[in-house]
């Protein structure tokens, strides 16, 4: 699954911005060996402002940033 798709996989509305408990789920869902601490880590990145929401433009913007285009 591309990061692409898993975003959009969140966001079926197309509201362009995802739940970071939403977004939390989905990545448990996806059995990734993640631990917990990374993977709140990685939502608090995602949620810059700390508004509780994923953007569409900041998922991209980390996914540039950290070089991560790959599939999950």
């Amino acid at each position: 699954m591309t990061p692409e798709a898993f975003f959009r996989s969140c966001d079926p509305q197309y509201q362009k911005k995802v739940r970071t408990d939403d977004l939390h789920q989905a990545l448990v869902d996806l059995e990734l060996e993640i631990s917990e601490r990374s993977m709140t880590k990685l939502i608090y990145i995602l949620d810059e402002e700390q508004t509780g929401f994923v953007t569409v433009e900041n998922f991209y913007f980390a996914l540039e940033v950290y070089h991560s285009n790959t599939e999950l």
